[in-house]
């Protein structure tokens, strides 16, 4: 028999390696420990357990019932003496109206604390009865309710109490429209002082009763000290059906009424509440008449079983825990001792030899004085070799692809570059011929190249983020942002669109939006003017809304300062399917993949979108339906600004005000845009030169002459003198003559670039003493890797302006900068720098 078990056992687990073999058998010797502890603790100490939780039941009901009895006795003897009054015996044989006024006034049963009262004459006839509701305590006594007064009379004949025995109390029910009511009833012959009667006469009945309400079970309840809504009225059915659950015998009821044990209660264990499991005990109460009418029930927690199920069940992960440690603790000292060494033996075979067997690698090597462990060493001393020349194959591969990403950033920077340099001077030499005598047709031609070279300037900023945020490249800036300044520029910038298609655009803000906050406000505008370009572009006709709300978060752990800003844009364009719902998010995908889409795009938009509202914390999504236009909504989380006002709230121009606390929606002036409102900037440069005065004097250092052409008819229509230097030297020369009000310097040049150019001007002194430390110097790049931008300000550059160069912000940045060096004081924050949207 033992040699058919081992036979057994070696061919099932007889490959297995000795320390599987050992932890197993370690693993089931523990198990089966815990398992015999666990028993032992169930038969023996829970049980020991369970019988203290039976006595402490016990002990609550008999606790109850005794309150419940104490209460009958309680006010059978407050009354007793009303019913030995001479007056009492009066009033019920002459009906003296005297004794009512003189013996009750309005506060007589809230202060004897019982439900009612009734004087009942020697025939059974009602002489005077009042009922008070004690749950209200300043209600005037009313007089006794009909249903009390026909229940009384007709069981006038089992309520009398008749013979010498001067009272009766208990329980009764009485039935009600609504729902049967136990009262506590004492009632009491009215006799004289003397307890003697005239012959033939007859005594008058006073009846006293309290109702078990909520109030008085709750008194009970106090009394008893049980946990509220433990203590419950049940019908005497439950307690049969306990009595015959509990005693695991089916009885007939009427066996078991006669068999029933007043003193004794029934326990049985049942979920009271959910998963909480309670254990109840139930005794029987006998009614007026001396018949068990209805049973109370005590229901407590198992505190002292659970409490002790617990600490078995922590015992038995701490011995759980003992038990690992000591296994593992054992495993330890065999890996060291034995196994260890075996281990390394054996991978040395397999690994080094490659053989499926180990004693395969080692047939025909042995010689005299070379052992098997001498053998398996040289083996492994082979195999370290070999994974050391992987290692040095994985560090060049590893060089070759850090080298392969560091020429991918370099060039993304030069293609930014030499994208932006030519972009720059198609966008700027349309915006300067848009200010020239034209007719319809040749503004027509200018107005279409500078929506395709915007358009190449959109899909180039697409790349360019797209290839940051895979690169996990692309850093978010935390500073102040004005919502109020950044809704009204997104309106401005997508006006020329609007008015081109004759959409409608409107905000709907809500009341009480923070105006102030604290995010990236480039990117939170990126993300806006796509939503807003894509409900533009489809949009064929209708409107377009731009709803704003601020939701204020009571997290814990977030500070009072946090909320989310919610930004809706609802269009009434196309709409789209719940399949291109779904795609519309993902990398290099559109609604329209066909080769007749009407729609351009790269289908790169939404995409970095998505990934932007998530970088700052927030979330993006689209709710849509065919023909029905979309719903684009974006959620982000930002901080609202500790130094600004916290009560400033976004406030535009209202065209329709909502009803009474609801939201407002608003149509800023300049959504509608004149048709007759020119393309170029001749308006806005304007405007601005009226501003500055005595014609700055403005450096442009810039190699590209397309680039310096634009560059000069900007600054001059901004009223600026201009003087152009072709490269780095030739702006140190100039400045090394004359005094300039602003310089604007491109970073890559031949020669001398813009960063050892701005070192050296910062260098720079002008005849005795005068330097030019402070003189602003704006940087002119087609780079927008946020690398190459710290760049620029870490070698002295004040600003940042990106190609291709817009009007707007070439206005913003030289009059921010110029303003500043007039006033020689601390500015208020640079304006961010933009990149280009076409």
């Amino acid at each position: 028999m033992l040699a058919s078990i081992n036979t057994w056992l070696g061919k099932r687990f007889g490959h297995w390696p000795i320390a599987r073999k050992v932890l197993v058998l370690k693993a089931i010797s523990v198990l089966l420990l815990l398992a015999f502890m666990w028993g032992v603790g169930q038969l023996v100490l829970m049980r020991q357990f369970k019988a203290i939780e039976t006595n402490i039941t016990h002990t609550s009901v008999h606790r109850v019932r005794d309150a419940f009895l104490q209460s009958v006795d309680d006010l059978e003897s407050s009354f007793l003496d009303w019913s030995q009054w001479d007056d009492a015996y009066v009033f019920v044989h002459n009906k003296n109206p005297r004794f009512i006024g003189s013996n009750f006034a309005g506060d007589t049963l809230a202060n004897a604390k019982v439900n009612f009262m009734a004087f009942y004459s020697p025939n059974g006839q009602l002489i005077y009865g009042q009922y008070h509701s004690l749950s209200k305590k300043y209600e005037k006594p009313k007089p006794l309710p009909k249903n009390l007064q026909a229940f009384f009379k007709k069981k006038w004949t089992v309520l009398a109490p008749l013979t010498e025995k001067s009272a009766r109390s208990g329980f009764v029910n009485i039935a009600t429209p609504t729902a049967p009511i136990w009262i506590n009833l004492t009632t009491q012959r009215i006799v004289p002082s003397n307890g003697k009667l005239a012959t033939g006469e007859k005594p008058g009945l006073l009846l006293v009763g309290k109702v078990l309400s909520k109030p008085e079970l709750e008194r009970l309840r106090i009394l008893t000290a049980i946990t509220p809504n433990d203590l419950q009225l049940l019908p005497i059915a439950t307690y049969w059906q306990a009595h015959r659950h509990y005693n695991q015998q089916p009885k007939p009821l009427d066996v078991a009424q006669e068999n029933y044990n007043d003193e004794y209660p029934v326990l049985y264990q049942y979920p009271v509440r959910h998963a909480v499991p309670h254990v109840a005990g139930l005794t029987l109460i006998r009614d007026y008449w001396g018949l068990p009418r209805f049973a109370i029930q005590v229901a407590q927690e198992r505190t002292v079983y659970l409490q002790a199920k617990q600490s078995l069940l922590w015992f038995m992960v701490l011995m759980a825990l003992l038990a690992c440690f000591t296994v593992g603790f054992n495993y330890y000292l065999l890996n060291q001792l034995v196994l260890k060494r075996l281990k390394v033996l054996s991978q040395g075979v397999v690994f080094a030899a490659g053989k499926p067997r180990p004693e395969d690698a080692i047939v025909g090597e042995l010689t005299g004085k070379t052992d098997e462990i001498d053998l398996l060493a040289k083996y492994i001393k082979n195999t370290f070799t070999l994974l050391r020349v992987k290692g040095l194959k994985l560090q060049e591969e590893t060089k070759r692809t850090l080298k392969a990403n560091q020429a991918k950033r370099e060039f993304l920077a030069n293609m930014s570059h030499e994208l932006r340099t030519p972009l720059n001077g198609v966008i700027g030499m349309t915006t300067l011929l848009c200010d020239t005598q034209l007719d319809a047709e040749q503004e027509d031609y200018v107005s279409t190249i500078h929506i395709s070279a915007t358009t190449l300037l959109e899909l180039v900023n697409d790349i360019l983020d797209f290839s940051k945020i895979e690169e996990g490249k692309l850093v978010l800036d935390k500073a102040p942002v004005d919502l109020q300044l950044l809704l009204t520029t997104m309106q401005q910038l997508i006006a020329p669109s609007l008015r081109e298609k004759g959409l409608r655009f409107s905000f709907n803000i809500h009341t009480q939006v923070p105006r102030y906050g604290v995010g990236d406000a480039l990117r939170l505008k990126q993300v806006l003017l796509n939503l807003l370009s894509n409900a533009i572009k489809f949009t064929p006709h209708g409107s377009i809304t731009l709803h704003v709300d601020y939701i204020p978060t009571f997290d814990v752990g977030t500070s009072d300062g946090e909320g989310v800003f919610s930004f809706v844009v609802e269009d009434t364009g196309i709409g789209l399917t719940f399949k291109q719902q779904d795609k519309i998010f993902q990398q290099f995908e559109q609604a329209d993949t066909s080769t007749t889409r009407k729609y351009g795009g790269s289908g790169l938009g939404l995409s970095i979108s998505k990934s932007l509202a998530v970088l700052m914390g927030g979330d993006l999504g689209v709710l849509s339906e065919p023909g029905q236009g979309s719903k684009f909504w974006l959620m982000v989380p930002l901080p609202l600004d500790p130094s600004k006002d916290p009560y400033a709230f976004v406030s535009l121009t209202p065209n329709l005000l909502a009803p009474e606390g609801g939201p407002t929606s608003y149509v800023p002036k300049s959504s509608f845009v004149s048709p007759t409102e020119p393309l170029g900037a001749t308006k806005a440069a304007s405007a601005f030169a009226s501003q500055l005065s005595n014609f700055p004097h403005i450096l442009v250092v810039e190699d590209n002459i397309v680039n310096q052409r634009v560059a000069s008819r900007l600054l001059e229509k901004l009223g600026a003198r201009i003087t152009v230097a072709s490269d780095g030297s030739e702006a140190l020369m100039l400045l090394s003559q004359e005094r300039m009000d602003l310089i604007l310097m491109d970073c890559q040049m031949p020669v001398m670039d813009g960063y050892e150019t701005t070192q050296k001007i910062r260098a720079l002194t002008v005849g005795e003493t005068e330097t030019l430390p402070n003189t602003p110097i704006i940087a002119l790049t087609g780079n927008v890797i946020p690398e190459e931008m710290t760049q620029c300000l870490e070698s002295g550059m004040n600003d940042v302006i990106t190609k291709p160069v817009q009007l707007v912000i070439l206005q913003e940045k030289v009059s921010y900068w110029l303003n500043r060096q007039l006033n020689q004081g601390p500015a208020q924050e640079s304006p961010h720098s933009t990149e280009g949207v076409g």
